[in-house]
């Protein structure tokens, strides 16, 4: 999944000119509720159309904006994303999708340009972090972020303690004792 990065943010805010639409959408990738993603979506595509309606646009440039969102009901790529919610950003020349890794509220905004603030709290930071797990049989190195952690395999690292110290030939001791 396509992590949120200050670069994707500032694409998003470049105000790409009329009217822009972002929706919003939690999703789930088992059990009951997946079933009603496509009708909440259409449910938020309505609420769209009619706020378009309302800000003055006409019927052609409501399907121009929304004609791929309605494609996404149909043609089954709703299903084919694996986040925890999806972003929907619509513009005169532009249609994007963000699967996103952690829920959203259900919205839906429309301006002269995206409404982005639901994507801050997601913005990640930088190249996450690394964990060096130790134990005395076994060795790994994880590397993680806000919402993964995965093991790396390093190549030449010894998997446990043993392996390091089978190059250190211990002597026995010999001890000499004299006699008077």
């Amino acid at each position: 999944m396509e992590r949120i990065t200050r670069q994707m943010l500032d694409s998003l805010m470049t105000s790409p000119g009329g009217r822009c639409v972002s929706i919003y959408l939690p999703t789930s990738k088992v059990g009951p509720d997946i079933r009603q993603i496509p009708i909440r979506l259409k449910n938020l595509i309505r609420q769209a159309e009619t706020t378009l309606a309302a800000d003055g646009a006409d019927a052609e440039e409501v399907e121009a904006l929304l004609s791929p969102a309605h494609r996404m009901l149909t043609d089954g790529s709703l299903t084919r994303h694996d986040g925890a919610g999806l972003a929907l950003f619509a513009c005169t020349d532009r249609f994007r999708t963000y699967p996103l890794p952690d829920p959203v509220e259900e919205s839906v905004s429309v301006g002269d340009g995206y409404h982005v603030t639901p994507l801050l709290p997601m913005l990640d930071g930088g190249d996450g972090f690394y964990v060096l797990a130790l134990a005395q049989k076994s060795v790994r190195l994880l590397k993680g972020s806000r919402h993964d952690l995965h093991e790396i395999k390093v190549e030449g690292m010894p998997h446990s303690l043993a392996e390091v110290l089978k190059y250190d030939e211990s002597e026995k001791n010999l001890q000499y004792h004299s006699g008077a």
